[in-house]
Parts: structure tokens; C-alpha cells; sequence
């Protein structure tokens, strides 16, 4: 699912930004098993939405 989201949203940037419109992506956070340290809070797909978006 990651690479996916990547592979789309790397195809899709551009697009958005000259269309200049808005894309809202709703996501769902998990929790991570045994995490000692730091946020146990993870979210599916990877890092590409963060990484991606421009306003969070």
C-alpha cells in the first residue's frame, strides 16, 4: 500500500497543483504493539502523506 500511495500521489502532484484544486485524503491511525518509546500511533500507507501534502 505504501509504494502505491507513492507511486500515485508523485503522478498526481503536479496535476492537482496545476488544476489548482484541493484533494482532501481521509486516513485512519493504528496502534503499534509494543512500543516503549514515542507516539504507538501509526497511520497505513506509509510516510506518502505526509510527505506529499502541503498543508496538514
Amino acid at each position: 500500500q505504501a509504494r502505491l500511495m507513492s507511486q500515485a500521489l508523485r503522478k498526481l502532484t503536479a496535476n492537482i497543483k496545476r488544476s489548482n484544486c484541493m484533494v482532501i485524503f481521509i486516513n485512519q491511525i493504528r496502534m503499534k504493539i509494543g512500543v516503549m518509546f514515542g507516539s504507538p500511533e501509526t497511520t497505513t500507507g506509509g510516510n506518502a502523506l505526509k510527505f506529499y501534502s502541503s498543508v496538514r
